[in-house]
């Protein structure tokens, strides 16, 4: 009897094993690219695999079984398996609109961050990370996520003031390389010359690219000058762009600190196309605008602002109140009163300036005919409009810096308009062989006009404009590539042993206009005493 019911079970499990159907194919992106490493499950059970190198997969499942398939980026899929033995399936898989997390082993850090698979330490964050800081700059939302990224917020500091310096580790902004899908970014345009972070650097403006089209940013934390040169000692920054489609964000935001200034506002939208029906293309677009309020933490002005109230002697030091009066009275003539002596007030805006920046974008990449040729194409335009200020000059007639034009002192404004353009074409196919090849060329340029308002060339005394055109800076750079790549599988015992070579032509273009005479006219008032006339005569 035992017998017999062990030759039974042995029975069914074979005839049960000899129900199944065994199913191949290829699983590949929108773009006709493979996709190594998805998830093929059988729906409702644990059988499952992950397609190889190149994207193919061979499973036994139930004849009327329903396969799932999925990878990290792209929006899973479900096919139906009756009838489709002894056929190869073609799973095409639709970019998804979100990014899943990062899978990571997460260390002394308080969120799983950085992918640990690669050679150098690398923080992958994706646009869920960067809009949950609440910041709405780019530079900003990297900060608050990778702890070894800083962008620096100063005013009254200069080319800063327009610009925020950006460093990787502590180094200078200069050695940070930041790329956009792979290529190199162009810098701004101006030399910071002031005593701030990246003194004698130019820095590259994160800012300048919004933050709706991002899918993801990639920090490399560690130096990569033998890939990328001298620019990329401190590190590099890709910023990954959306290739979304048929899928519509729009977003607002608004905060304020809790002194009341420094309010952020925000408004953006971003839209994918999908171009073509059989192995299609995409254009995302973005358009945003963001606008910050100044901040200021200037402490009370205590200090002088007149030489003297008239006949205040060393005997008799203090101003009588018909002194005051007096001295009131005449500087409530010109238009200006302050608070008499001892009674402090703010001179001066110490903090964030105040910002207004229009900005939008594309990404664009099309399936050429046949060969396996993609084209692509990015780029945007960003303006920034700041307001800025520098250092209070007061009233008395021994500050170089006095003007008669305003007797009772000044706080200069320092307007700064900057624009910038890019734009990236290139093509690429996959070779036989697994081989990549890659060819672009892209140009990008960046202008700054500065003015300075409500100041004086005191060196021209009365005959002084209070308005200046001060001059602009301009930054151009073009450059084009081939690169040829390939990754090796389990070679020489590695994982992945992945082989690049490139050429790169690459001009830069420097320029520097010169403003209104006003803004360096050396006048007749220009005092000897005060330095060579080059400083005294350029406007505050």
């Amino acid at each position: 009897m035992k017998s017999t019911l062990l030759l039974l079970l042995v029975l069914l499990g074979l005839s049960a094993q000899a129900q199944k159907i065994v199913i191949s194919g290829h699983v590949l992106g929108s773009q006709g690219e493979v996709i190594p490493g998805a998830t093929v499950l059988e729906k409702g059970t644990t059988n499952g695999l992950a397609t190889n190198s190149e994207g193919t997969f061979t499973i036994s499942v139930e004849p009327n079984a329903t396969l799932s398939f999925s990878a990290i980026g792209f929006q899973a899929q479900q096919v139906p398996v009756k009838d489709k033995e002894n056929t190869t399936l073609e799973i095409t898989l639709q970019i998804s609109a979100q990014d899943l997390n990062e899978v990571t082993v997460v260390g002394s850090r308080g969120l799983p961050r950085t992918d640990v698979e690669r050679p150098a330490p690398v923080d992958v964050l994706n646009a869920k990370e960067l809009q949950a800081t609440g910041q709405v700059d780019l530079g900003q939302q990297v900060q608050f996520n990778s702890p070894s990224f800083n962008s620096a917020k100063t005013g009254v500091n200069g080319v800063a003031n327009y610009a925020d310096p950006a460093t990787l580790r502590g180094l200078s902004p200069d050695q940070v390389l930041v790329l956009v899908d792979g290529k190199r970014r162009h810098q701004f345009s101006a030399l910071n010359l002031n005593v701030t972070v990246g003194a004698g650097t130019v820095v590259t403006d994160l800012n300048a690219v919004p933050s709706l089209a991002i899918e993801r940013i990639e920090v490399l934390r560690d130096g990569a000058a033998a890939q990328y040169g001298s620019d990329a000692i401190a590190g590099v920054i890709n910023l990954g762009l959306n290739k979304s489609t048929g899928v519509a964000t729009v977003r607002t935001q608004f905060g304020i600190t809790q002194e009341g200034d420094g309010a952020q506002y925000l408004a953006g939208a971003n839209y994918g196309l999908k171009l073509g029906k059989v192995n299609p293309g995409y254009l995302n677009l973005t358009l945003q605008y963001q606008r910050q309020e100044q901040t200021n933490r200037s402490d009370d002005y205590v200090g002088g602002i007149y030489t003297a109230f008239p006949a205040l002697t060393a005997a008799n030091p203090v101003p009588t109140a018909a002194q005051i009066a007096n001295e009131n009275r005449a500087r409530e003539e010109r238009g200006n009163v302050y608070p008499q002596v001892g009674q402090p007030f703010k001179v001066g805006v110490y903090g964030s300036n105040q910002a207004d920046i229009y900005q939008g974008f594309y990404n664009l990449g099309v399936p050429l005919g046949g060969g396996g040729w993609s084209a692509y194409s990015f780029g945007g335009y960003s303006r920034k409009d700041i307001l800025a200020y520098g250092f209070f000059r007061n009233a008395q007639p021994n500050n170089v810096n006095y003007s008669p034009v305003q007797p009772d002192g000044y706080l200069p404004e320092l307007p700064g308009r900057s624009d910038d353009y890019s734009a990236v074409v290139g093509l690429n196919r996959k070779l036989a062989g697994g081989w990549n090849l890659d060819f672009s060329t892209g140009y990008g340029y960046n202008y700054l006009d500065l003015y300075a308002n409500k100041t004086a060339n005191p060196s021209m005394g009365l005959a002084s404009p209070t308005d200046f055109y001060v001059g602009r800076s301009a930054f151009g750079q073009s450059t084009s590539e081939v690169n040829v790549s390939r990754n090796f599988e389990n070679l020489l015992g590695t994982k992945s042993f992945n082989v690049a070579l490139g050429s790169q032509y690459r001009v830069d273009r420097f320029e520097l206009e010169r403003g209104s005479p006003e803004s360096y006219f050396v006048g007749p008032l220009a005092l000897a005493s005060a330095g060579p006339p080059a400083r005294t005569a350029k406007a505050p």
